[in-house]
């Protein structure tokens, strides 16, 4: 696939699903890891490609650490250690979840997306909460779209049918990219979160997909 491409944005089963995640996955391998190419902004040209913990753990860590420390995008406290992005991203693979990564020329690493469970029962096997992280010096330059895009069509070719993204209402510029590209508001939870002394409301945003051709119950 390849994109033609406002801000940072900031959020991160089986049967049928199964098999047509494993049909997506064994035809990226034959392509390789390069997910797509976005042209971004007057002069940057930005690779989406498929995140290796070896490769791309340390880069994700500082991006997400980040967001933890200045920001209410992760309603977290303290900064992740190296060891936990191991553990995250195995289970990502043990999922068949993507992690999409921005990166320029020189394989810097630029942002992120990536998408997981969103809930655990059986019955919402078909939805899956996402996110989409920017590194701090490369907002406003539309990568955040690059990754968004790529990960909604991830998310069709692995025929699932609902993403959801949970958006701090005080950020809105990941709320207008979502509802750029289609996302609706679902609902507000208020006072969901406390951090940096004071209440955060969270927004939920839902995109709905035209997947699964044959949806199945079990």
């Amino acid at each position: 696939m390849w994109w033609s491409s406002p801000t940072s944005v900031h959020g991160l089963q089986k049967d049928e699903t199964c098999d047509a995640r494993s049909r997506f996955a064994n035809d990226t391998a034959r392509r390789g890891s390069r997910i797509g190419q976005s042209s971004v902004g007057k002069s940057h040209s930005v690779k989406i490609i498929n995140g290796r913990a070896e490769t791309h753990g340390g880069a994700v860590l500082d991006i997400l650490n980040e967001a933890i420390v200045n920001s209410t995008a992760l309603y977290d406290y303290k900064p992740r250690s190296a060891a936990s992005m191991d553990a995250w991203f195995q289970a990502k693979e043990a999922g068949r979840f993507p992690v999409l990564c921005a990166v320029d020329a020189a394989g810097n690493l630029l942002g992120f997306s990536s998408y997981g469970t969103f809930r655990s029962w059986p019955a919402y096997k078909y939805s899956v909460e996402h996110s989409v992280y920017v590194h701090k010096d490369h907002r406003g330059k539309g990568i955040g779209r690059a990754l968004l895009s790529s990960l909604i069509e991830y998310a069709r070719s692995q025929q699932y049918h609902l993403l959801i993204g949970g958006i701090d209402v005080a950020n809105a510029a990941s709320i207008a990219l979502h509802r750029t590209l289609g996302f609706t508001h679902a609902g507000t939870i208020q006072q969901a979160g406390f951090k940096f002394g004071r209440w955060l409301d969270l927004g939920f945003y839902q995109l709905l997909l035209d997947t699964p051709s044959h949806p199945e119950d079990g």
